[in-house]
């Protein structure tokens, strides 16, 4: 808690309500139910938004929200959401709804930009309700693709002060995008009691002096006493977080790593592989996930603390993207995300070194091709 504060500026708040989501479905529907709900402002950021079924109906309900006099802001990755075209966002803007795009992406102006992504998702209602995690928002991520099959995803939702500081983060990426300082009390109203569960809101970014989620994680594994669960969807670990599963491992942690067997990203499953000879030989158990694309960012330290968020695993996400989770302090929500890991593991094939050892010489070289790549995949 201590070096979170320092190292990202936001403080843990007490007497929050967060409940886990791990079903996409349900996860969209209270989404749209906190939105048809909104009376003042709704303020949504995210890295993906397709413009597809999924999309257009959340956009049509954000146009109905706006019409009743609710002030919209929305602000979108230009990378990422970059097939959202003016024909999508036309009617947004008619209806009143304030739109933005976050890292625009290469041009004579800002070629900064391209290798900077705004990767966070972030749904704050009236100020009261808050939502985020990894879920973005398109069909594939309810299970909508036929190519990629059930989608499993790990989300959060807020109330109490933790609320506030999302605000906050969506506030200064607000004023970044666009220059308009949301600093009035009708968006930052005075934070109620809700529940008993303390957390803290975390953004990290390399806008700031301190890798904020590199420092965390590598600090949240080196503090393991006796287990530690990893789910990413992508896996790609700097030098320093390998070293540190590695040599948890090998002090007697117990270390479970539960990554896709299936991604929207194939190549990048090929990458990972790279690290698991070591890895497995340290003696972490590495899972791989078959039922569909796991795409869930969550870790749990001895049962007491844990993290749910965007970062993924990997160099982008750990040093380069812009990054929101909550990490969350206490037994109640460590025993619920390690159950959800527990279950989730009849869905997937432990990797055995023997076995893993005897794969043919180009799968070999397709990893380690990719691992030049690692700093920026």
């Amino acid at each position: 808690m201590r070096l979170l504060t320092r190292v990202s500026q936001m403080h843990a708040t007490y007497d929050n309500a967060v409940e886990i989501l791990s079903d996409t479905n349900r996860t969209l529907g209270l989404i749209e139910q906190s939105i048809h709900n909104a009376t003042k402002s709704i303020h949504l950021e995210y890295y993906i938004w397709r413009a597809d079924r999924t999309g257009r109906r959340l956009r049509d309900l954000l146009i109905d929200k706006a019409r009743q006099g609710v002030e919209v802001r929305f602000l979108f990755d230009g990378l990422g959401s970059i097939f959202l075209g003016r024909k999508f966002l036309k009617p947004m803007r008619a209806a009143g709804i304030q739109v933005a795009c976050a890292l625009p992406g290469p041009s004579l102006r800002e070629r900064w930009s391209f290798n900077l992504r705004n990767h966070r998702k972030i749904v704050v209602v009236d100020g009261e309700i808050g939502f985020t995690g990894g879920m973005n928002i398109g069909d594939e991520y309810i299970g909508r693709d036929r190519s990629l099959g059930y989608w499993r995803d790990t989300h959060l939702r807020l109330r109490g002060p933790a609320v506030r500081n999302l605000q906050q983060i969506f506030a200064e990426d607000w004023f970044f995008a666009t220059g308009e300082a949301l600093t009035g009390a009708q968006w930052h109203p005075p934070a109620e009691a809700a529940g008993d569960v303390v957390s803290q809101v975390i953004a990290g970014g390399p806008d700031g002096p301190h890798d904020v989620f590199h420092s965390l994680f590598f600090a949240a594994i080196n503090e393991a006493q006796e287990r530690i669960s990893l789910a990413t969807s992508y896996f790609i670990p700097t030098p320093s977080l390998a070293t540190a599963l590695e040599t948890a491992a090998l002090r007697g942690v117990r270390v479970r790593l539960m990554v896709p067997g299936i991604s929207d990203h194939q190549w990048m499953v090929v990458a990972g592989r790279a690290w698991y000879e070591t890895l497995l030989r340290s003696g972490v158990e590495i899972y791989e996930f078959r039922k569909g694309p796991l795409h869930a960012k969550t870790l749990t330290v001895d049962g007491v603390w844990s993290l749910v968020g965007s970062p993924n695993f990997d160099s982008r996400s750990l040093l380069l993207n812009f990054e929101v989770a909550v990490a969350l302090y206490g037994p109640r929500s460590a025993n619920e995300l390690e159950e959800q890991f527990s279950d989730d593991l009849t869905n997937t094939t432990r990797v055995d070194l023997e076995q893993f050892e005897r794969r043919g010489i180009w799968y070999k070289l397709a990893e380690q091709s990719l691992k030049l790549f690692a700093p920026i995949l």
